[in-house]
């Protein structure tokens, strides 16, 4: 972490290849920290990065990252994708468990 103060960086990733290699990609997503990354087992191109700056979602490996953090509160510090439907999608912050039956569009 940057020292007391200090802005932190943007949250930054981005998936290579299948083989889950991973390169920094800076995006500007929202400042702060991220804390959990979810890969949908049922479609790889689908990855969640939640934390300080809520939760953001890719549908194309990284190249593109949306803010989705609709219904969401608190930090999300955990994520985790349904193994057989990509659509149901949990998010755990410091305030709640949280459901999304939406890829993530919206949660309650």
């Amino acid at each position: 972490r940057p020292p007391s103060g200090s802005p932190a960086p943007p949250i930054s990733l981005s998936r290579v290849d299948s083989r889950s290699h991973w390169a920094q990609q800076r995006h500007d997503l929202a400042p702060g920290y991220a804390y959990a990354l979810a890969i949908d087992p049922s479609n790889t191109d689908n990855v969640y990065a939640g934390g300080d700056g809520g939760l953001f979602r890719t549908t194309d490996r990284g190249e593109n990252w949306q803010e989705s953090s609709t219904g969401l509160t608190g930090h999300v510090l955990s994520i985790a994708v349904h193994p057989e439907d990509g659509g149901i999608v949990f998010a755990g912050t410091g305030d709640a468990a949280f459901l999304s039956t939406d890829g993530g569009a919206t949660w309650e």
